[in-house]
């Protein structure tokens, strides 16, 4: 994996005059090597010269046996910076790109070690990224699944006169049970609480008459799933289905718009519109999508002015809402996979809202 990806990432460093890139734990760091980024409290980086082998520095006890590159290992009480700093000359570097979550406390030691220019490279690994090959869609289908069979099963869980919390340690369970291998989000969000689109879990008891947020996604194979659905106790609150039309047309309306060619900004506004006609613009407060794969929300994003070309074979999220304070909040979110046509639910629920006892 680390040849091949390593070709791709040189060619966008060879356009950008870079000579290095160093690559800290992280998503960016998986996506180039292929391996399990360790928990980073010690020093662990990817180095990749513009010419020459790339390299991996790493504590000994956590050296891949298998890396598909050199892999220079360190040893507590050794020097770790001077060892990486030594290596990272090889390339003679006038600039270096350092990948966004690379700590500080080893690249600003790192920089003054070799004098060279440090600069991001978030750029370079969003625009990477943000197109999935075959496998990652394969493992972003499998993870829609997944998220689905959590669906599948909200009608089974006790609602009215439990807390949003007890009900979210439900839906964590049935997020492991239905196959996935950690949870990213879950949220819960009643009446008002709804109206707060990151609200997560409070200790409201749920009643008749709530309008229920429920966002949920996690980690399967390496690759994250993300969907929201309405649950509704009992007969809904005035005005309920109205908004809840009006959203499932903003995200049927951003579906169609996502075309190979279009603008994120483009598909964000063609699902803004229809909120604004039906006269909810101003409480859908958020942008539209995020990337998916690797990490939950990633390039690209769907948001107003975004001048991002959407490509076949990215993947990310359609989500409008539109929030009513103190009242309810409304968002219906699939995860989506951009074809040469247009694009393809990974999570395929219906829409409806699910109406609980």
């Amino acid at each position: 994996m680390i040849a091949e990806r390593a070709g791709r990432l040189r060619e966008r460093m060879a356009a950008a005059g870079l000579d290095a890139v160093i690559v800290g734990p992280s998503a960016d760091y998986r996506w180039l090597t292929g391996l399990q980024p360790p928990i980073p409290t010690r020093l662990t980086l990817a180095i990749l010269p513009l010419h020459g082998d790339p390299v991996i520095v790493t504590p000994g006890f956590e050296a891949p046996a298998d890396a598909g590159c050199e892999v220079a290992p360190w040893a507590d009480g050794t020097d770790a910076i001077a060892l990486a700093a030594e290596l990272l000359r090889r390339a003679s570097p006038a600039r270096v790109a350092v990948s966004d979550q690379t700590w500080a406390r080893y690249a600003l030691p790192l920089q003054a070690a070799t004098g060279a220019e440090f600069v991001t490279a978030g750029v370079l690994f969003e625009a990477l990224r943000s197109v999935k090959d075959p496998d990652e869609q394969d493992a972003l289908r499998r993870a829609g699944a997944a998220v689905d069979a959590v669906l599948g099963e909200l009608a089974s869980l006790h609602w009215a006169g439990r807390t949003e919390r007890q009900v979210g340690h439900d839906l964590e369970r049935l997020l492991i049970e239905c196959g996935h291998d950690h949870i990213h989000e879950v949220i819960v969000g009643s009446a008002g609480n709804g109206a707060i689109p990151h609200h997560m879990v409070s200790d409201r008891v749920l009643g008749p008459g709530d309008a229920i947020v429920v966002d949920i996604g996690g980690l399967r194979d390496g690759y994250t799933s993300d969907v929201t659905r309405m649950v509704v106790v009992g007969e809904p609150p005035d005005g309920y289905d109205d908004v809840h039309a009006a959203v499932d047309a903003a995200h049927h309306a951003g579906r169609a718009a996502a075309v190979p060619g279009a603008t994120t900004g483009a598909v964000d506004a063609a699902a803004r519109a229809v909120l604004t006609d039906a006269g909810y613009g101003d409480l859908f407060t958020h942008r539209l999508g995020h990337g998916i794969g690797l990490d939950t929300h990633e390039a690209p994003y769907l948001m107003p002015g975004a001048v991002t070309v959407l490509e076949p074979g990215m993947a990310f999220t359609i989500e409008p809402g539109a929030y009513l304070r103190d009242r309810f909040g409304v968002r219906i979110e699939d995860t989506v996979i951009l074809g040469t046509d247009g694009v393809a639910p990974v999570t395929a629920a219906t829409h409806l809202p699910l109406v609980v006892a």
